[in-house]
């Protein structure tokens, strides 16, 4: 039998408030359930899916499941025999794509609640610093995956198994609870 993404791996005290919302309110038990449906398919490549949706990377992690059931859902033939890049599209057009999110910095959650209503904030308050801080953040995000190297030196799209293809890299942004109204604005 598959484990429940939200059977308990990480202290309590290491897991993502986010993380925590999701498996603690009644609201998101039909977003728990297809997320292990979801899950139940996915084949955890590096062994450690559970634990980084558990603890700072539950936003990330939530991104991949989500390209991962959506690119099952299109129908295409997958290949997540190694772990990076995140998926590998085979067949007749092949395509390596690697998921990436903007995050608030290592161990914080964003500032998302008004404290004086207690409700989750949308909207910023300041509106041109948020879109200062959404184009540093995923320009932050986005430089980090192209900069990266493997033990041998390669680059995502230099590896053997995906030299050549066209390499696309898949990005959300979760570094303040407000960044996602900046995500539907190009960054032209």
């Amino acid at each position: 039998m598959t484990r429940s993404l939200f059977d308990p791996v990480a202290p309590e005290g290491r897991t993502n408030r986010r993380f925590r919302d999701v498996r603690d309110h009644r609201a998101f038990t039909a977003a728990r359930r297809l997320m292990d449906e979801t899950f139940a398919d996915f084949p955890d490549v590096d062994r450690s899916f559970i634990q980084e949706f558990q603890t700072g990377g539950f936003s990330p992690r939530v991104l991949e499941l989500a390209l991962f059931s959506y690119l099952q859902e299109q129908g295409y033939e997958l290949d997540r025999s190694r772990p990076a890049p995140d998926f590998v599209i085979s067949g007749d057009s092949p395509v390596a794509i690697e998921a990436t999110t903007s995050n608030p910095p290592q161990g914080e959650d964003p500032d998302d609640v008004d404290p004086s209503t207690g409700l989750q904030r949308l909207l910023p308050d300041d509106v041109p610093a948020a879109e200062q801080a959404f184009i540093f953040q995923v320009a932050k995000a986005l430089r980090s995956k192209l900069t990266k190297r493997n033990a041998d030196g390669l680059a995502y799209w230099e590896q053997p198994h995906v030299a050549g293809m066209p390499f696309v890299i898949a990005l959300e942004s979760f570094h303040s609870a407000s960044s996602l109204a900046n995500a539907i604005r190009p960054l032209g």
